[in-house]
């Protein structure tokens, strides 16, 4: 999904004032996550390309990741490659050069303070600055601005949650990705757990449940934002336009036009083969992951780790969420306790999830792009 190659320095740089702009405005003057962060970049990214139909093509990347779609940019220094806009690298330039703050919380939590006001960072687009070489007057128009300075005004009516299901779940591609990526680290991840139990390898089998637990989540996240989150999200998009300015709701009109275009979920042979992949990953994983943590806990060899372990299980259990009765092929009271009977069902689950992701997959395609002048009222 990304564009590899490096850009001209004055390009990058560029770039980092037009997210500091959007993200300006979405936030200023709140402090937020670098979840958050990556997301309004994200859709940004999107936004600009599919709902607007700028000419401007941000310097900007998306990528799948287990954690839905997330930005990066391209990166020119030391012929180094593109980085995520979380990464710290990142976020100490954007610090450096004055355009935001970094607060390093407890448990590794970073948070962010936009430390220019929208209006400053607008006025250095629209007409440059002798201080930024690389700014220069006549780059951005006003029109351009305007609808950028929508966008953000758009992301800050809504939440980290509904921005992730915005950027994630906005076309069948992207959504199907994410699941496809993060159902196949929780295999290699559960393949190599079990695998060290049945070789009574016992290093590395902390860390490895953590992640087969923080993989279950992800994989039930995404099931009920693509269930329950992406129609909830445009009902409120929808009651959000009445309420904007005439250029803002023009543009919410096109970012809502743009994900009905796309399916947006809503149509059967849209919304059908992908949720059937969302429910068959979720309902096939999870009671083996259940299944994997209850074998570790009733062997006293791993004693000395049975409390983080229980942790993991109380977590499983009060985040995850079966949207749908329970897959009848594969039932977590009918796992035992029993390694090589949870990894037939490993084996059949892959099996299964696996003919599920190479079936051919048709849904409605884009037969032209939407522009945000088509939505605009008379």
């Amino acid at each position: 999904m990304s564009v590899s190659g490096p850009i001209h320095i004055s390009m990058f740089m560029r770039e980092l004032f037009v997210i500091s702009f959007i993200t300006s405005v979405s936030t200023y003057p709140r402090r937020f996550s670098k979840f958050k962060f990556t997301k309004i970049v994200a859709n940004y990214i999107q936004d600009c390309k599919e709902s607007l139909g700028l000419r401007y093509r941000p310097n900007s990347l998306i990528e799948e990741h287990p954690f839905g779609i997330v930005s990066k940019i391209k990166f020119v220094m030391n012929n180094s490659e593109d980085i995520y806009i979380f990464d710290m690298q990142f976020l100490n330039l954007g610090e450096d050069k004055g355009l935001w703050k970094i607060y390093r919380m407890p448990n590794n939590h970073i948070e962010i303070e936009m430390l220019k006001n929208p209006k400053e960072l607008k006025e250095l687009l629209l007409n440059g600055s002798d201080r930024y070489e690389f700014l220069k007057v006549g780059m951005f128009s006003e029109p351009v601005l305007l609808q950028m300075e929508s966008l953000g005004e758009i992301y800050s009516n809504l939440n980290t949650g509904d921005l992730n299901i915005l950027a994630t779940h906005r076309n069948f591609h992207n959504s199907y990705h994410c699941l496809k990526l993060v159902s196949r680290l929780w295999f290699s991840v559960a393949f190599d757990l079990i695998n060290n139990l049945i070789k009574k390898k016992n290093t590395n089998i902390y860390n490895l449940a953590e992640k087969v637990v923080d993989y279950s989540l992800q994989i039930n996240d995404k099931s009920n934002q693509v269930i329950y989150g992406l129609p909830n999200l445009i009902n409120k998009l929808s009651t959000l336009k009445d309420n904007l300015n005439k250029t803002a709701s023009t543009v919410c009109n096109a970012i809502l036009a743009s994900l009905k275009e796309n399916g947006a979920h809503t149509e059967n042979t849209y919304i059908g083969p992908l949720e059937s992949r969302y429910i068959i990953t979720q309902n096939l994983i999870i009671p083996i992951s259940r299944a994997l943590l209850e074998y570790i806990i009733n062997q006293s060899v791993f004693s000395h780790i049975v409390s983080g372990i229980q942790g993991f299980l109380n977590k499983l259990n009060t985040h995850s969420h079966i949207p749908d009765e329970n897959y009848e092929e594969i039932n977590p009271s009918l796992i035992s306790l029993n390694l090589e009977e949870i990894k037939r069902f490993y084996n059949n689950a892959k099996d299964q999830i696996g003919k599920n992701f190479s079936k051919r997959i048709t849904y409605r395609k884009r037969t032209r792009r939407t522009s945000w002048l088509d939505c605009k009222s008379n």
